[in-house]
């Protein structure tokens, strides 16, 4: 379908087979152009909204005074929670799934390659 479907559609009237016999590249450009003007207005309600702006510096002063605080306490439990978390994984079913998979599959390729040899 191209535009001539469009233009036969639009002179039917029906608003339903107007969508079906878009083309999907008007389709797509339709939907670009609806998501750019949703984003601008959205960027433009939050750039002139004092709420926005007064929870935006706030967040930001908050950062800036207590960065090595929070850098010290990423470091002081950063590690801990890194290890907890490769621990519960190595616990998990995918992890010994695939390493029983892995032993089968090399198991299966020495066997095979030692059928070759003889």
């Amino acid at each position: 379908l191209g535009w001539e479907a469009f233009v036969v559609s639009s002179f039917v009237g029906s608003y339903s087979s107007l969508i079906v016999c878009l083309p999907l590249q008007f389709e797509i450009m339709i939907g670009k152009i609806v998501s750019w003007l949703m984003n601008d207005i959205i960027v433009k309600a939050l750039a002139n909204s004092k709420r926005f702006q007064a929870t935006a510096l706030r967040i930001d002063s908050f950062l800036h005074q207590n960065k090595k605080v929070i850098d010290e306490h990423v470091v002081k439990n950063g590690e801990k929670v890194v290890k907890e978390k490769l621990a519960k994984a190595k616990e998990s079913r995918v992890v010994q799934f695939t390493q029983l998979f892995i032993k089968e599959m090399k198991q299966e390729v020495a066997n095979e390659l030692g059928k070759k040899n003889k």
